[in-house]
Formats: structure tokens, sequence, C-alpha cells
């Protein structure tokens, strides 16, 4: 099912915005909104808790991301977010381990 809001949203960012969702495909290409298994390897799906800021100093060395891109991209995405007991919040993130490294 096309996500027509996430397609909508794209079109009109400028060039530099879209290279931004670039980087954030490949950063999201092992990792879910939602807990679950491995396609490939039937395994469980790792919880991964980031906050915006976490996940923008982890793609620094491949391109400066915007926080308002990778929060919009991540809303757009069906991403939630998880409160912790001192009250902050986190991106409820779901990682494949056995796929990290696999790039297409």
């Amino acid at each position: 099912m096309a996500n027509n809001r996430y397609e909508k949203w794209v079109a009109e960012l400028t060039e530099d915005e879209r290279d931004q969702v670039t980087v954030l495909n490949a950063y999201f290409d092992t990792r879910s909104n939602t807990p679950g298994e491995s396609e490939i390897t039937g395994k469980h799906l790792a919880p991964e808790y980031k906050t915006t800021q976490d996940i923008i100093d982890e793609l620094m060395p491949m391109m400066a991301v915007s926080p308002g891109i990778v929060s919009k991209y991540l809303l757009l995405q069906g991403y939630t977010m998880s409160t912790y007991d001192d009250g902050t919040i986190k991106w409820a993130i779901w990682r494949d381990i056995d796929m990290a490294g696999q790039i297409d």
C-alpha cells in the first residue's frame, strides 16, 4: 500500500532534502517501525530506541541531516515514540541485527 502523505512530502522537498531522505532510506533499510521477525532470517528484530539527535549523530559521517527531515520521515513512515520513566521520549525502532551491513 502506497503512503500518499509520504510520497507527497518527498515530492515537495528540495534536492538537498531529498538527498537526506535517500540517506535515511539506507539507514532504515534494516529497521522496522514494529517488532517482529526478520523476513530473511526469521530471528526477532532487536529493539533500538533512539532520539532524533542519536540518528543525526550516526548519519553525520555520511551527510548532515536536519532534525525536521528525520522527524517528519519517521512520522510518515509509521514510527512511534516510547516514553521512559524520566519522562523523555525516544523513537521505537526495531532492527534486523543479522542484516547489518547488507545494503542493497
